[in-house]
């Protein structure tokens, strides 16, 4: 496409993505950003917020099998954990029974977040969530992994090879790492091993267990499980039940 763009067809912006343009003319059009959350902002944070370009492979992960898998990441400060999520891509039928929050330290789960899925849309919707936030459940600073467990013996995921590394001489995205206010998934020469990558799994087991191994031949792969936690003043503190489905917020 041309550097400058333009379309004429039609008086409502939304109608489509500008298709004409020309390749020398500048319209001036400029974007200002940051990554910085606005002045009292108090809402929660995710990894990949509203983030809906995810690679859709279903070819790439054809795994079925019984198997727990997530994502690393840390806290720099406490955090109320409000949501674990999944990118579920469209074709799939396969939903996760499932979601915890790994101790790194302790390769245990964190007390009380092995909770049993209600997802908030169904196989193949796209993102979707697994509410916590009616439990109460405040994560310390540090290194813990998000993850899903499955069962239900379909395919229930998306893979994108070298996300967090490189896959046939292309850098992925994530290979210095993501970070969004106090949550962050560490740089692939940061993560822990085990579990030696972000995007990490283990195979079988009838419960859910701690992924102990990740896909050296994928380049860091990404499996697209996120998490969602709102930072507090609160320290500590474990939840009186286990079960809780709750809907979402995020920060876009």
């Amino acid at each position: 496409m041309s550097q400058g763009v333009f379309d004429t067809t039609s008086p409502d912006p939304t109608a489509g993505m500008p298709g004409n343009g020309s390749a020398s003319s500048n319209f001036w059009m400029d974007l200002q950003v940051s990554d910085t959350a606005p002045v009292g902002y108090a809402g929660s944070y995710r990894l990949w917020p509203n983030f809906a370009n995810v690679t859709n492979d279903i070819g790439i992960s054809n795994d079925t099998g019984t198997q727990t898998t997530g994502t690393m990441f840390s806290l720099s400060k406490p955090c109320l954990l409000d949501n674990v999520w999944l990118y579920s891509p469209a074709g799939v039928t396969g939903l996760p029974a499932s979601t915890q929050i790994w101790d790194t330290a302790t390769q245990s789960l964190v007390p009380g977040t092995n909770v049993a899925a209600t997802w908030s849309g169904a196989a193949g919707g796209g993102w979707i969530a697994n509410g916590y936030s009616a439990l109460g459940i405040v994560l310390p600073a540090g290194l813990y992994i998000a993850t899903v467990y499955n069962d239900s013996g379909q395919k229930f995921y998306v893979e994108t090879q070298g996300y967090f590394g490189s896959y046939q001489g292309i850098t992925g995205a994530g290979t210095s790492g993501v970070t969004n206010g106090p949550l962050s998934a560490p740089s692939t020469a940061k993560a822990f091993n085990p579990p030696g990558g972000n995007s990490c799994y283990f195979t079988g087991g009838a419960i859910p267990t701690y992924p102990n191994a990740w896909d050296a031949d994928d380049g860091g792969e990404n499996r697209w499980v996120d998490v969602e936690v709102t930072p507090t003043t609160m320290t500590g503190g474990g939840p009186t039940t286990v079960n809780s489905g709750a809907f979402l917020a995020f920060f876009p």
